[in-house]
């Protein structure tokens, strides 16, 4: 976080920075944030940092909301959040209210983190702790509604191990549909970071069908995936 504020505060510097066909000349930014103004010639570079900063702050708005709300009225975190480039709550609200969706969480794959993960929120870093073993390995960063059906965690992690190499294909589809027969729900599972997953459960089949629900939960993928950041790298 601190990184990030140094970013803003270099990127509003650039804001006061008038970019001209011909020089730049030097004015007072006309206010303490910074945007990208849609009469204004900015660099290709400044617009890219701009986007790159605001992904950013909406994506881990969206990893921390659980702590956030925990520690922050309510009423306070759904107006930051609304802020952001991207409400990822907003949007995942709106899924849920709209179909039948059961649960919808980010599961992070402790296994190997270093420093061992030690629960939400932060730990000194030379306190000694156990690694999580079995399903704890896998702790839901956050989840929708936060008393979701805790039977359901074995299926889902059951279903991140065995198929985690298609996951990670960058031959295949980053969504996968999982419809597990002894549970009688329906899974929506991507990969969000190398060791965060998108999970999303279903009362019943028929979302597969669903083309909002599924087009809405694909969006929010590749937000966190930073797709539109990338495609702003390709050259031509």
């Amino acid at each position: 976080m601190f990184t990030l504020t140094s970013c803003k505060e270099k990127l509003s510097e650039w804001h006061g920075t008038q970019f001209d066909e011909k020089r730049w000349t030097k004015r007072p930014a006309a206010r303490s944030s910074f945007s990208l103004g849609k009469s204004q010639q900015w660099p290709l570079l400044y617009q890219f940092l701009c986007k790159f900063y605001a992904t950013l702050m909406a994506k881990f708005s969206f990893y921390f909301s659980h702590t956030l709300s925990e520690n922050t009225p309510a009423a306070d975190v759904k107006n930051s959040m609304a802020k952001v480039d991207f409400d990822l709550i907003g949007k995942l609200s709106i899924i849920r209210r709209r179909s039948d969706l059961l649960v919808l969480g980010l599961v992070f794959d402790s296994r190997g983190a270093v420093p061992p993960f030690a629960g939400h929120g932060y730990r000194l870093p030379d306190a000694t702790r156990e690694p999580p073993v079995g399903l704890a390995s896998f702790p839901a960063v956050l989840a929708f509604p936060s008393d979701y059906p805790k039977a359901l965690w074995p299926a889902v992690v059951s279903l991140i191990q065995e198929h985690q190499q298609r996951l990670t294909s960058v031959s295949t589809p980053s969504v996968k549909f999982f419809d597990p027969s002894h549970t009688g729900r329906f899974f929506f599972l991507g990969k969000a970071d190398p060791k965060m997953y998108l999970v999303a459960v279903f009362t019943g089949r028929k979302v597969e069908k669903d083309t909002s629900a599924i087009g809405a939960l694909a969006e929010v993928l590749a937000y966190l995936r930073l797709n539109d950041i990338f495609s702003m790298m390709r050259v031509g």
